[in-house]
């Protein structure tokens, strides 16, 4: 589910390198996984992390850097862009979300799995 969060997010400009869990909590009907993750960015641009009101990582990307104008109207003027180079590799801590349903858990991506 978070490869292809990142790679949709993206357009292919970011690559899950790492995940692993670290916590999860939830009830019968829906289940919160926490986990810290390593991506790498494919190529120079602008990540843009998400929003401070939303505990989930956002992985929005653009090949212009921080401060273009096409930056602060296609995303936004989301906070939070950070100007990245190919190569570059960071780490992420962030929560996906699941819901209990007749066939399985459904996630953030609308998936059964």
């Amino acid at each position: 589910m978070l490869e292809h969060r990142i790679q949709s997010q993206s357009n292919g400009k970011i690559n899950l390198v790492s995940f692993k869990k670290t916590n999860g909590t939830g009830d019968n009907n829906f289940y919160q996984v926490e986990y810290e993750a390593e991506i790498e960015f494919l190529a120079d641009g602008a990540w843009v992390r998400g929003s401070s009101l939303d505990p989930s990582v956002a992985f929005e990307f653009s090949t212009q850097p921080v401060g273009n104008n096409w930056m602060a109207q296609s995303m936004g003027g989301l906070s939070g862009a950070t100007n990245v180079q190919k190569g570059q590799r960071t780490t992420v801590k962030s929560v996906l979300r699941f819901e209990k349903t007749e066939k399985g858990w459904r996630g953030e991506d609308g998936v059964v799995y």
